[in-house]
């Protein structure tokens, strides 16, 4: 056999008729293996008559052809930063096209390829639309499909794809400022939660300071505003309860988030503390000012209590402590377990008093049942009947007159007083309110009252309504002129 030129095998010499049914073609027959060596053949051609003396006369050329094959390329990762989009495609190839991200441009869009060459693009289409492309993070998939209609055989030498990064900067952001509502302060940073997404970190500024501090490994120390110098959440829980928060009620958070392909973010966060406590002991204040009473008609107080919260009170009778223990008014140590509630006192009024003496709140107990409430007093009312006997520790003015109508004359008519409501104690939040009083002139309309020196009483006279304070000394007079009371 000869290929151009060249001859393969040996020369054979046969006699005989060549059978049809001959269909078995051998290269080399007779040849030592060691020979032989291996051929590329593009065409190869089968002669249909045999020559002793000439070159063969070839009758049919069988030529050989690459089928349609389907390569896919490494996958294309791009270890940075994400792509934001793509810019380029160019590179050295034949007898192929390419199929991106399983599709292809068909003249207007990008859309799914079935993989065939018919439905792949040369680089030069690709280069021209690759920018239609969206980028799916930081990976591209490229197939390339080779032709089936080469004799020749498709190959890639380099293929180059340009492409712009995406990243996300360092930035913070600062948070609402903090504030404790209500009484007491803070005592104890509990724990920190968070929603969020990616690897935020956390600085806090304590107080109005103007330092944000992060937990640096050893203790809590203020940052340099920076990534680095901040705190993650799993961190900031393992060290948050040695913060130095005790008695403030201020706090701001400051939310960081790093450089990075990835954006970081935060919808909600909580901070848990722990609060002041209010003390369980039944702390109590006192009230130093005393009302003579012959009894008590009204005792009332307008309070905040919250659930088991309660306030209480012991009264004081003649400098004798006194509570109600549920059968009788007797001594008390002056605890809050030996006083009585607003509503006791109420109920047991009339009995407490029945000849004059001094009565004083000595002490009014706020009890905080867990220490997270206390309850809050807004104004204590007692109403008393006023004592008129003379006592040494009371300065009394003897206030006497004659009673007159409108018409100036003689009025035998009975005159009522009151002394004005008196405000004191706690808060100033505590009134003294005596009854009624009645003065009956006699049959000249002569009359004489003992009276409080420096006190405001209200008097009806004849159906007129007059406001008068007592004078600091031993008597005056009365006298109820065109319409005003003058006490001089």
């Amino acid at each position: 056999m000869f290929i151009d030129g060249t001859q393969f095998g040996s020369t054979l010499s046969n006699t005989g008729t060549r059978s049809a049914d001959i269909g078995l073609l051998r290269i080399g027959e007779n040849v030592s293996p060691t020979s032989l060596s291996d051929f590329l053949a593009d065409d190869l051609q089968i002669f249909s008559t045999v020559q002793h003396t000439s070159d063969y006369t070839p009758s049919t050329v069988v030529e050989y052809k690459y089928n349609t094959s389907k390569a896919e390329l490494p996958e294309f990762e791009y270890t940075g930063n994400a792509i934001k989009e793509f810019i380029s495609f160019s590179g050295t190839a034949t007898g192929c096209k390419f199929v991106v991200d399983d599709k292809y441009w068909d003249g207007s869009s990008w859309v799914v390829s079935d993989g065939t060459y018919s439905q792949a693009n040369t680089i030069s289409d690709v280069n021209t639309n690759i920018e239609s492309i969206t980028p799916d993070g930081k990976v591209l998939n490229i197939d390339v499909v080779f032709d089936n209609s080469n004799t020749t055989q498709g190959s890639i030498t380099y293929l180059t794809i340009g492409y712009t990064g995406r990243k996300y900067l360092e930035s913070s952001i600062i948070l609402p400022e903090m504030e404790k509502i209500g009484d007491g302060t803070i005592k104890l940073f509990n724990s920190l939660t968070a929603t969020k997404s990616g690897s935020p970190r956390f600085q806090l500024q304590i107080g109005r300071s103007g330092n944000y501090l992060y937990f640096s490994g050893s203790a809590w120390v203020v940052s340099d505003g920076t990534y680095a110098q901040s705190t993650d959440l799993t961190t900031w829980n393992l060290h948050c309860s040695t913060l130095d928060v005790d008695g403030e009620i201020y706090g701001q958070f400051k939310v960081l988030f790093a450089e990075g392909i990835d954006q970081d973010s935060i919808s909600e966060l909580t901070a848990n503390m722990c609060v002041e406590e209010y003390p369980t002991d039944n702390p109590y204040v006192q009230l130093t000012f005393k009302i003579y009473t012959e009894g008590l008609e009204g005792f009332d107080h307008v309070a905040t209590i919250a659930g088991s919260d309660l306030i209480k009170y012991i009264l004081s009778i003649d400098d004798v402590l006194m509570y109600h223990d549920g059968s009788d008014w007797i001594t008390s140590d002056g605890t809050y377990e030996q006083s009585n509630t607003e509503a006791e006192i109420e109920t047991q009024k009339s009995t407490l008093i029945s000849v004059a003496k001094t009565l004083k709140i000595s002490r009014i107990f706020f009890h905080s049942y867990d220490s997270t409430s206390t309850p809050e007093l807004d104004t204590l009312t007692i109403d008393y009947e006023y004592a008129q006997e003379q006592r040494s520790d009371i300065l009394r003015c003897i206030v006497a007159g004659y009673n007159k109508d409108n018409a100036g004359e003689i009025s035998t008519s009975l005159i009522y007083f009151r002394m004005i409501p008196k405000t004191d104690g706690y808060n100033g939040n505590i009134t003294l309110r005596s009854g009624l009083l009645t003065i009956t002139p006699n049959s000249f309309g002569y009359f004489s009252q003992l009276l409080i020196r420096g006190n405001t009483y209200k008097f009806y006279v004849d159906d007129e309504e007059f406001t008068a304070t007592i004078p600091n000394k031993a008597t005056a007079s009365f006298l109820v002129s065109n319409g005003t009371l003058i006490i001089s």
